[in-house]
């Protein structure tokens, strides 16, 4: 189970590889993705990734525009009724709704990125590949280079320091399906938001203090999650569809986006989603019009 949670408006192609080739299957493994955008009720999309049939369901937290979205038939939505603050118990209200989807859903991964991430089907299962789902594994990459430290609030009005590994959400993340399982007591129900105000720190962070404050896990940190907080230009352009996930966002003040050519312009594709898709699969029909391509 992938989900991918929207703030912002998104093209749907461009997230989910729609007209593009196939993936790799994970053994009889499945993963799940999801999308949404931040309002006054978030709902959730569930589909087939048409690239990649076994990524079996995508899911979208999003909320009405005065421009509605458009998804394939067949598509499922579910009301979560969170926030649309950008407080950390709004966040893991809506990672809450994810995390419980996922354990009903049986499947093997779960995995969570944001709107702004540009997903690779493709490499996520062929890095998933490399790890077993029946083993504890939490993938991602941190945004710090040392544990976060927090204070956790404790029964008697105390409280402790504890300090911990976290994979940024804006880069994307996996769980395995044992480790979830080991979350549960934390992170089931209306738990995920009762130990999010434990420490008062946002759903990725909350993630992280469970698997390895509360459940003895470590964060396996991976260089092929992207988030919009890293110098994006830094990627050798060889390497970009070898990536699972990548962003794009303001960095330093400028506008950071990934170097790559065509087929279309900065104007035309600001987050160069656009132009990475066509490399990766360029027998998509809106690629193939694209002038000179």
């Amino acid at each position: 189970m992938i989900w991918v949670r929207a703030q912002r408006r998104v093209v749907w192609s461009e997230l989910l590889g729609v007209d593009g080739g196939r993936g790799k299957q994970v053994g009889d493994a499945h993963i799940m993705a999801g999308l949404g955008q931040g309002a006054e009720r978030k709902l959730a999309v569930s589909k087939p990734l048409p690239s990649c049939p076994e990524v079996l369901s995508v899911a979208m937290w999003a909320s009405p525009e005065p421009q509605p979205f458009f998804f394939p038939t067949g598509d499922h939505v579910v009301f979560t009724n969170c926030s649309t603050e950008h407080s950390h118990l709004a966040l893991s209200c809506k990672m809450a709704a994810e995390f419980n989807a996922f354990l009903a859903s049986g499947q093997s991964w779960f995995c969570h990125l944001d709107d702004d991430n540009y997903l690779n089907p493709q490499a996520l299962l062929q890095l998933l590949s490399s790890y077993s789902p029946t083993r504890d594994v939490y993938l991602g990459k941190p945004s710090l280079n040392r544990p976060i430290r927090a204070s956790e609030t404790l029964s008697n009005n105390q409280t402790k320091s504890v300090h911990f590994w976290f994979a940024t959400g804006g880069a994307g993340f996996c769980i395995s399906h044992k480790l979830a399982r080991k979350m549960v007591p934390w992170a089931s129900g209306r738990n995920f938001l009762s130990t999010s105000e434990l420490i008062r720190l946002p759903d990725d962070c909350t993630m992280g203090y469970i698997i390895e404050c509360k459940v003895g896990g470590q964060l396996l940190p991976n260089a092929l999650f992207h988030s919009h907080l890293e110098n994006l230009q830094l990627i050798p352009t060889s390497r970009l569809t070898q990536q699972v996930t990548l962003s794009y966002g303001v960095f330093e003040n400028k506008l950071n986006v990934i170097e790559l050519s065509g087929p279309f312009s900065p104007q035309e594709d600001p987050s160069r989603f656009r132009s990475l898709h066509c490399h990766l699969y360029p027998d998509t029909s809106w690629c193939l019009q694209a002038a000179g391509w």
